[in-house]
């Protein structure tokens, strides 16, 4: 009996653990956007003529990624919220495309593309496939559903942030 309770402890450690690999990518994720060629936020002007300060690029990302560090915080304690790494996985993916078809349209580099092609797209592929046989219907589906918005969240504040003043 304890060899089951041993065992059973063991994977939801391993389960914890692996969360903290989507906020440890997301923070490499915008270091590239901040540093990586001539940054994102000036990248967006001269490629599609979106001013996006880097003041409130900065201030969404970094409650997007203390949020998520929540996420992850709470995800083991609480059953359900099991959907939230597949809801990251979708998010991550789709930012690795967006990245990646925006780089093949400007034929330019997307500060992003790096981390998003090395590290978001397994990430996210492995979240996807990781519980798509432990969850159900349901919190597979919340799971797809709020990483979509999630990622219609980011593009929308990309696309029009630029209107809000911070």
């Amino acid at each position: 009996m304890n060899s089951r309770a041993d065992e059973q402890s063991s994977v939801e450690r391993r389960t914890a653990a692996w969360g903290w690999l989507f906020p440890a990518t997301y923070a490499i994720h915008i270091l590239e956007e901040l540093w990586g060629g001539e940054g994102f936020t000036a990248w967006l002007a001269r490629a599609w003529s979106v001013e996006l300060a880097p003041r409130p690029f900065l201030i969404w990302n970094a409650l997007a990624l203390l949020l998520m560090a929540a996420g992850v915080a709470l995800t083991p304690r609480y059953k359900h919220l099991r959907w939230l790494p597949v809801a990251y996985g979708v998010a991550f993916l789709l930012n690795a495309l967006s990245h990646l078809a925006a780089s093949l349209y400007t034929v330019s580099y997307s500060p992003g593309l790096v981390s998003s092609l090395l590290l978001w797209l397994p990430l996210g592929a492995h979240a996807l496939l990781r519980y798509r046989k432990t969850l159900g219907r349901r919190s597979r589906r919340a799971g797809l559903l709020v990483g979509l918005l999630m990622h219609c969240a980011v593009l929308a504040l990309t696309a029009f942030g630029e209107r809000l003043n911070f």
